[in-house]
């Protein structure tokens, strides 16, 4: 996590390719459904609360937004995110609104370009430790 964190570690290394393999891999043995792309937040949350699926990855808010007040809330439990090793226990571990994404679709090259620098920016330790600044600013 630190060497991909401090760029000692690529995206495109073996490591990682074989990370992104396993996702694949469960992809398609059907573990996240049909087609993981086409399902939207508002089926997510009908699908859980309707009993169809077993687990929901959110924040503590879910409960209190959707579920707190209900007959399904007594159905409900809470437990951490699995991590992968020790190493990795404390580190907050994420959702789709905590990760960035390049369309490739209809967009050019240097559309494509400037994509990946403008994430490979937002992610910079330089861009977070602007935005730390500014949020203890705010506390």
């Amino acid at each position: 996590m630190d060497d991909l964190a401090s760029r000692d570690l690529a995206y495109d290394s073996d490591e990682m390719k074989a990370a992104y393999q396993y996702m694949v891999d469960m992809m398609e043995n059907g573990y996240f459904g049909g087609n993981v792309l086409d399902t939207d937040a508002p089926t997510e949350v009908s699908a859980f609360k309707a009993g169809n699926v077993a687990m929901k990855w959110d924040g503590s808010w879910f409960i209190a937004n959707e579920i707190y007040g209900t007959d399904f809330y007594e159905k409900v439990g809470v437990v951490s995110f699995p991590y992968g090793d020790e190493s990795c226990k404390g580190y907050a571990q994420g959702g789709a609104s905590d990760m960035f994404f390049v369309s490739q679709l209809n967009k050019s090259e240097e559309e494509i370009a400037a994509s990946v620098e403008f994430v490979k920016f937002i992610t910079s330790p330089e861009y977070y430790a602007g935005t730390l600044w500014s949020w203890k600013k705010c506390l």
